[in-house]
């Protein structure tokens, strides 16, 4: 706990810091919605890995009635939980912004996919579509680069059902060297950050 206290002051001092320095943050494109942008501000900035790093403290604390949050949000690396390593990316992604670098590959590749997750297609091979999640299956399409997916169900070996261009029962497989082709989206949410804003400030008092 001891560790978390001092990276939580650490990052209070930054952002202080960058608020009176007029250091520029970085946002998103229009209403796109980025992974790490766990305060809904359409910028990936100190704030975000600050709340990450608060509600990881409570939740470590054992605090009770931690408010419910978007797992898709505040889980940078997809491992599954809410840690230190999410405000490391967040913090990571904002310093080489800083430093006038390129961060093309935000955000990072998953560790797990979810239902519901929408992905861009960035290879520059067409991916198969098939009619059944095997190999045997009828190659009814290809997925182009820029061309979406929404994942509908996790399967064995790698396949996923989905959805393509609203249609259904259709079929890729997607191993853990070939996550890197596709782009995790986040379209929308159903909830708002402020209630946990909230709370995790009266918990900082």
């Amino acid at each position: 706990m001891k560790r978390i206290a001092i990276i939580i002051a650490i990052v209070t001092t930054f952002v202080t810091g960058c608020v009176m320095l007029g250091i520029n943050k970085f946002s998103a494109k229009g209403d796109e919605l980025l992974v790490g942008d766990v305060n809904y501000n359409s910028e990936i900035d100190i704030e975000d890995a600050y709340i990450i790093l608060q509600y990881y403290s409570n939740q470590s604390a054992g605090e009770e009635n931690l408010p419910e949050v978007d797992i898709r949000i505040f889980d940078v690396n997809r491992n599954e939980e809410i840690d230190l390593n999410d405000a490391y990316l967040v913090l990571l992604r904002y310093s080489k912004l800083a430093a006038g670098q390129k961060d093309d590959d935000w955000p990072p590749v998953p560790e797990k996919i979810l239902t519901g997750d929408v992905f861009e297609y960035t290879g520059t091979v067409d991916w198969n579509i098939r009619t059944k999640p095997s190999l045997d299956g009828a190659v009814i399409s290809k997925l182009q680069y820029g061309e979406k997916i929404q994942i509908l169900e996790e399967l064995p070996n790698n396949w996923y059902s989905i959805q393509y261009y609203g249609m259904e029962n259709l079929y890729v497989q997607i191993t853990s060297d070939a996550k890197a082709l596709f782009k995790l989206c986040i379209l929308e949410t159903t909830w708002r950050y402020s209630k946990v804003w909230n709370f995790l400030w009266r918990r900082s008092l």
